[in-house]
């Protein structure tokens, strides 16, 4: 039995194609077709059928993944245990993220620790987190309250509050803190339909009762800002997304019976928590978590 084409069926199995198994090992297209076909041949075997762009496991090639399912578990914890604290060689990591300064702030810890290993971040929402995580398309997810299911992992990185983004000569800029009922007729600058961002501020709104003015839907957080600054109207941001600009400034708010509070997890899935470049990363995030930063330390400028 010839290693390496067992490892080739098994990525080219769970990444459903030969192109992204091969990002996932670091080795050519070509190798791994031929990995895969020498096994077959080998064995007089047909592992995979073509449907439309994607690979399909045969019966046979469904009954080997089960087998190699556990098979690469275990030679992912060996690997983890023999790299001991040292650098990775090689590798690709791809993280996908709905927290854009957090996901950089670990990539920077990662990359300085292992220089070799090649990074990949999309900024994305929750849903679409989840989703790559779960086929595999990201190695790392990084979201806000995501649904979680028995596939992955989820794992608290870092509780976060909402704070009141204005334009500096805004009238509530002059309070050291904004209560709900000054919200009164504001308007409000949102996210678009199906956010969970939206939805969690609409939830504290709606709870402390505040009937706002105007409602600008606006998808990409960076054109939020910048409506607010143009003095367009008011947003809601954890303070983390608020990068240094001079023409806008956040107040916390001060709430009766609302939770302004959310948490991020580390989603893994769990078949890839022993992988090398995961588990790397893993002992990254236990480092950050440990420091106990606040959420103002993220901001750069």
């Amino acid at each position: 039995m010839n290693f390496s084409h067992i490892r080739a069926f098994h990525a080219v199995a769970r990444e459903g194609g030969v192109a992204r198994a091969a990002l996932v090992l670091g080795v050519s297209q070509s190798t791994l077709s031929q990995q895969i076909h020498a096994l077959e041949a080998r064995h007089a075997l047909r592992l995979f059928e073509k449907r439309g762009r994607r690979l399909a496991l045969t019966n046979a090639g469904q009954n080997l993944l089960q087998v190699t399912e556990r098979l690469m578990e275990v030679v992912d914890e060996v690997q983890v245990t023999l790299r001991g604290p040292g650098a990775l060689v090689n590798g690709h990591l791809s993280i996908m993220s709905d927290s854009t300064a957090l996901a950089v702030e670990l990539m920077r810890r990662f990359g300085e620790r292992h220089p070799a290993v090649s990074l990949m971040l999309a900024i994305a929402s929750v849903d679409d987190i989840g989703q790559a995580v779960r086929d595999g398309s990201a190695d790392i997810g990084i979201a806000m309250n995501p649904p979680i299911g028995d596939v992955i992992t989820a794992e608290p990185l870092m509780r976060e509050r909402f704070h009141l983004v204005l334009a500096r000569d805004h009238p509530l800029a002059r309070r050291r803190a904004v209560a709900f009922p000054d919200l009164q007729g504001e308007t409000i600058i949102m996210r678009e339909p199906g956010s969970r961002t939206r939805a969690f501020v609409q939830q504290m709104l709606d709870i402390e009762g505040v009937r706002t003015g105007r409602e600008i839907t606006i998808r990409e957080r960076s054109a939020i800002r910048e409506a607010v600054a143009r003095r367009m109207g008011v947003a809601f941001f954890v303070i983390s997304e608020v990068p240094p600009d001079r023409r806008l400034t956040t107040r916390p708010l001060i709430p009766s019976r609302a939770r302004l509070e959310l948490d991020e997890y580390l989603l893994i899935r769990k078949d890839r928590r022993h992988k090398p470049v995961v588990a790397a990363f893993r002992d990254v995030v236990s480092g950050f978590i440990a420091e106990k930063l606040p959420a103002e330390a993220l901001v750069g400028g």
